[in-house]
Formats: structure tokens, C-alpha cells, sequence
């Protein structure tokens, strides 16, 4: 690489970063509940300080389907809530009551329930805990639920327990927030910073519900690296590198797993987050793969110590696992370590920091993904050997 293409590459990585945004400076982009709850809340608040009355609300009603033919309810007068504490918050045994709702919006005996997911995962009958709450209230004859997440995902079973699809609505960031945060933009207001503060949120969202790697800045600058010793040259740029070998990682290396995957009969997941994210992770499994996954994830800090192994597809917050006849039969064949969630994993030997030289021309060469292939390989042989049923 030429001092006239580092030069270009600086101009690019300077040009992506150059937009203020407050949310982004005081590390809150992910925040869900300080964040996107709170700000969501003050925006559909008729009584808040935006001085917009009930206007936002009826925005979001109608960018929301299953609210936007909803009747008798008196926008005017709905009272908003965020992180509302059902009973004294604590969660019961059973999970079936208790705990604190992101998002709740009343009028009347309507109540509108929204469940608020950026990247945590679902709590054991979360929703059904909701609809348990609703049900059981003597002010609710009616209610809705909302599951909002980046993508517009589904929720886990775990989270519905016994409740049925057709019990909840799911919505998200990328279509029904972003195009309502746009409207409410469009909306004149006397309050200028009200106005920075929407379309500062509306370019947050943008940046969670879009790929860094597919920032038009971040990708210019990689298609001027030739190979890993440009690639390497650009650690000068150290507050880009990360997104910089993530959109290397994203070009090299993901098709590679996603055919190894096919090739095998599995399906790859990704995590959601980038590729530079602490806790990335990439898994391997099969439809009839209820319980467990072969996956590897990065566990210590941006690229190093990755592990490969075994371990339960949901996250449980409290750890408590069910017990489980597998659990107890892959414990110690991938490796010695393991933790409630995990039966069985090890480091990822000679390859667990992407970060070093080595590693960098392993990926442009081909041999990362030789030595995550024979992992995996590994992996899928103590599944078959062993006839286990994941």
C-alpha cells in the first residue's frame, strides 16, 4: 500500500466518523433501558417536555399495525411508563409473575405492553409473565403486546411458555421505530434541541440495524487493501482497525463458514452483534438440534480467546439450566472446561487471537478457515460417534 492509498484511507475512516452523535459519546448506543426505553417513553409521552402533546403517540399508533385501527383510546390522556415494576419486581419461583415491563402505555382500560430487546436475550416466560400481569389486573380489559427487537425477530419459546404466536405482535427497530422516529422528524417543533435529539436517535438506530462493515466508508477503505500486509499496515489507524479486519472477516471468511455449514447439513447462526463485538459468536446446528449447538465465540476481548464446543442454545439469566442426559455425556469429550451453559469447550489452539500478524495472513490465505473447519469437523464427529440427539 502506497503513502498516497494510506493517505486515502485516512481521509475515508475520518469522513465515516465525522457525524456528532451525543448517544455514541456517552457509550449508551445499546443501552436498552436508559437508552431506547427512556427516550421512546419521552417521545410518547403526551405530557412530556417535547411540547408535542399526544402527536408522537398518534404517530407511533399508526406506524404500528396491530395499533393502528385500535379504538377508544384516548391518546390525550395515556399515561407512559418505562421499566414498570409488576407487583414489588421480584420474579416469582414458577417465573409466572413479577419483574419490570420496559414499556407500558395506558389509557382507560387499554394498556399497551412492549417488551424492549437490543441484543440481551429473553428472560424464562418473559411475555407470558406480561400477559399474566394484564390478565390478572383489575383496571386491564384489554391490552396488546409488543416484542420489539433490532430485526424484528420472533420470541423464544422459552419467553412465551404456554402463549400462542397470535398472542403478541412482533415489531422492529430497522422498519416500524425508524420509520416512526422519521415522521416525528418531519413534524415542525418550536424546541430545536428536541428536534437534534430525534435525528441524532434516528442515525443511532441506522448505525445498530446496519452492519459496520457496510458503512460505504469502512468498505472503500478495505477494497484499497490488497492482502494482510496492508491489512497490517493499517493498525496506524487503530481507532478503525477493529471495524477495518471486521469487514475483512465479513468478505474472507463468512462465506466459507456459511458453505461449510450448508455442506454439512447445518444451518450458521450469527449472534447479531459485529464482528469486533466482546462476546461475537458463530454456531452451528441443525433443525432437530433442540437443545444444544457446536459453537465458537470470542470470550475476553475484541478477536482473542476464542473458544469451540458445546452449549445450550437459550442463555438462562440465573444460570439454572434444565438437567439434561446430553449435558452429561458431552461433559470432558470437546475439552476440560466447562461452565452451567457450556458441557464442554476449549481454547481454539493457534487461532484464538484474530488480532495477531499470523492470524491476519491465515485469513487472507485460507488457513483460518482450514483450522475452524477441522474444529468443527471435530465437534460434529463426537455428535455421530457418540449418537447423540442435540
Amino acid at each position: 500500500m502506497t503513502q498516497e492509498q494510506l493517505n486515502q484511507v485516512k481521509f475515508l475512516l475520518q469522513e465515516d466518523n465525522e457525524k456528532f452523535n451525543i448517544f455514541s459519546i456517552m457509550r449508551m448506543e445499546t443501552d436498552e433501558v436508559h437508552t431506547h426505553s427512556a427516550f421512546i417513553a419521552f417521545l410518547l409521552d403526551p405530557k412530556g417536555s417535547h411540547g408535542k402533546g399526544d402527536l408522537f403517540l398518534k404517530l407511533f399508533f399508526k406506524f404500528i399495525p396491530k395499533l393502528s385501527g385500535i379504538e377508544n383510546f384516548d391518546t390525550t390522556n395515556a399515561v407512559v411508563d418505562y421499566e414498570y415494576v409488576i407487583g414489588n419486581g421480584n420474579i416469582n419461583k414458577d417465573y409466572t409473575y413479577g419483574g419490570r415491563i420496559d414499556l407500558l402505555i395506558q389509557s382507560g382500560d387499554t394498556a399497551i405492553i412492549v417488551e424492549n430487546k437490543i441484543y440481551a436475550e429473553d428472560q424464562e416466560k418473559q411475555l407470558y409473565r406480561y400477559k399474566q400481569f394484564a390478565e390478572r389486573s383489575k383496571k386491564i380489559s384489554k391490552y396488546h403486546i409488543l416484542y420489539l427487537t433490532l430485526g424484528g425477530k420472533k420470541a423464544s419459546r422459552g419467553s412465551l411458555f404456554t402463549m400462542f404466536d397470535n398472542e403478541y405482535t412482533r415489531i422492529s427497530y430497522k422498519e416500524h421505530i425508524q420509520n416512526w422516529i422519521k415522521a416525528c422528524l418531519n413534524e415542525p417543533t418550536a424546541i430545536t434541541s428536541v428536534r437534534e435529539a430525534i435525528a441524532q436517535y434516528s442515525d443511532l438506530i441506522s448505525k445498530l440495524t446496519t452492519k459496520k462493515s457496510e458503512s460505504p466508508s469502512i468498505i472503500a477503505a478495505y477494497t484499497l487493501c490488497a492482502g494482510p500486509d496492508d491489512m497490517i499496515k493499517l493498525r496506524k489507524f487503530k481507532k478503525h482497525f477493529d471495524s477495518l479486519l471486521s469487514c475483512a472477516i465479513r468478505n474472507q471468511l463468512l462465506p466459507q463458514l456459511e458453505d461449510l455449514a450448508k455442506k454439512s447439513g447445518l444451518i450458521l447462526y450469527e449472534n447479531g452483534y459485529d464482528w469486533d463485538h466482546i462476546y461475537k459468536a458463530f454456531s452451528f446446528r441443525r433443525p432437530e438440534w433442540e437443545t444444544f449447538e457446536i459453537t465458537f465465540l470470542f470470550g475476553d476481548a475484541k478477536f482473542s480467546e476464542l473458544r469451540c464446543g458445546f452449549r445450550y442454545i437459550d442463555k438462562r439469566d440465573d444460570d439454572k439450566y434444565p438437567k439434561n442426559d446430553t449435558y452429561d455425556q458431552l461433559v470432558g469429550k470437546c475439552g476440560t472446561d466447562r461452565t452451567s451453559r457450556w458441557p464442554s469447550y476449549r481454547k481454539c489452539k493457534g487461532y484464538s487471537n484474530w488480532q495477531k500478524d499470523e492470524v491476519i495472513f491465515d485469513l487472507y490465505s485460507g488457513k483460518l478457515f482450514e483450522n475452524i473447519e477441522r474444529d468443527f469437523k471435530n465437534l460434529l464427529d463426537i455428535v455421530s460417534t457418540n449418537h447423540l440427539s442435540l
